[in-house]
């Protein structure tokens, strides 16, 4: 996880370079805590997602998710600014 990471190196990337994240949820620079529970609430949010949604649709949801995190993490690599996806 790469904001995981980044929080868990006081925002310092290998190269020594500071970086911010850009999810205006943590905001720019999360502690290791903050990062933990975001994540842990975007899983619990997925396990409701998957009772709630009509059984005929689920499958658009990995399918959506894995996208979404897919973008984000080619933004992260291409950028100085990490976006965490949801």
């Amino acid at each position: 996880m790469q904001t995981l990471e980044l929080a868990g190196n006081g925002w310092m990337d290998r190269r020594g370079v500071p970086r911010e994240d850009a999810n205006p949820v943590m905001g720019e620079t999360p502690s290791v805590g903050v990062v933990g529970a975001y994540f842990l609430s975007a899983v619990a949010l997925n396990a409701i997602a998957w009772v709630v949604i009509p059984e005929q649709y689920r499958s658009a949801l990995p399918v959506t998710l894995t996208a979404t995190q897919t973008f984000q993490i080619v933004h992260n690599a291409r950028r100085e600014t990490s976006v965490c996806g949801f």
